[in-house]
């Protein structure tokens, strides 16, 4: 969905609580066109947020190190040859 994507891109997060959307975002992100958008499609958003038990992803804690993906350490490998 187009207005998803534009929406996280701006930073907006959209959550569905008892029913009702609930949008947050951050300062000057929703122009009033983008807001008329929402309430326009309100409900396709409230069923996509429910159908698909959308949940964020939790922000790793706070370390020294993290470990590497597979594909991290092939390139750290290549980098290493030079």
């Amino acid at each position: 969905m187009e207005l998803i994507t534009q929406l996280s891109e701006l930073g907006v997060q959209l959550r569905e609580e008892n029913g009702e959307l609930k949008v947050a975002a951050p300062k000057g992100a929703l122009t009033p066109e983008l807001i008329n958008r929402i309430k326009a499609e309100k409900q396709q958003l409230l069923r996509l947020l429910i159908h698909t038990n959308y949940q964020s992803i939790l922000r790793a804690p706070i370390q020294e190190f993290y470990s590497l993906t597979s594909s991290q350490r092939r390139l750290w490998v290549l980098s290493q040859f030079e």
